[in-house]
């Protein structure tokens, strides 16, 4: 096995760890199994997670703390690609309303005064698309 220089680090200090051949070729086998680039950081994380369970004293505790972890692990990476994605969407919905505003000659008051109506709609129905929107009711009535 390679060194790993994280594994170096002066804050760190060397210590022997007995492990019969059947223990040792499970951690060979695993480590790299749970995303671990060495020995030693899979016996910290190891150590680290029955560390916890021996602090929540119930085994029952340590699962949803595991669950959580991987739960907002997975909520990062979906915020991060919701913003990116809103993002984008908001360029090109501005894109289409200067296109919109520029072709039919609208002033700029007239804007904000759509813009004020708009947003009311928006708050009378809670940012829900419904058929009973107040401008498809003025429309069709």
């Amino acid at each position: 096995m390679k060194s790993n220089a994280q594994d170096k680090t002066p804050d760190r200090q060397k210590i022997a760890v007995y492990l019969t051949e059947e223990e040792r070729a499970d951690l060979d086998r695993w480590y790299n199994t749970a995303g671990c680039q060495s020995r030693t950081e899979f016996i910290t994380e190891a150590m680290r997670f029955y560390i916890d369970y021996l602090k929540a004293g119930d085994a029952n505790v340590i699962l949803p703390i595991a669950v959580g972890s991987a739960i907002d692990g997975k909520l990062g990476s979906f915020e991060r690609q919701m913003a990116a994605l809103l993002f984008k969407q908001s360029v090109e919905l501005d894109m289409l309303t200067r296109i919109i505003a520029e072709n039919n000659d609208w002033k700029q008051a007239e804007i904000e005064d759509l813009r004020r109506a708009c947003e009311r709609d928006v708050s009378r129905t809670h940012g829900t698309n419904s058929i009973h929107c107040c401008w498809y009711e003025a429309l069709y009535k």
